[in-house]
């Protein structure tokens, strides 16, 4: 009996995403490159997140910052596909959500630059 060794990964970065790919045409604007990886995208979501957590916060505590991060839910998120979000609700603690929010990813022979194969989810 052989394996097949599956080559699509399930990944963040979703070209898609208009928020994103604003956030790397401004990036590459101020830094001369562009790197189309989740990585960058990430984490300018979280420092989005945690920033508007921590500037709406009344009082600047953390329940107060856990009730500004909840207001924030309809804010677009750069990462994954089109129209993702944030939660931070009382009964989840995941984050990143919605339709489309898995993103299957393939990468070329180089295993340097990756491709969409499909998205989950969608509606």
């Amino acid at each position: 009996m052989s394996t097949k060794l599956v080559d699509a990964g399930v990944d963040q970065y979703d070209e898609a995403n208009k928020v994103g790919q604003e956030f790397l045409d401004r990036y590459q604007d101020r830094y001369g490159h562009r790197r189309a990886s989740c990585v960058p995208v990430v984490n300018y979501d979280v420092a989005r997140t945690l920033l508007q957590a921590l500037t709406d916060a009344h009082p600047l505590s953390p329940p107060g910052s856990q009730g500004s991060t909840r207001a924030g839910e309809d804010v677009a998120r750069g990462i994954r596909a089109p129209g993702t979000r944030v939660s931070f609700g009382n009964w989840t603690r995941r984050a990143w959500m919605g339709a489309g929010y898995l993103v299957a990813r393939q990468l070329d022979a180089e295993g340097v630059n990756s491709h969409l194969v499909d998205r989950f989810g969608e509606e």
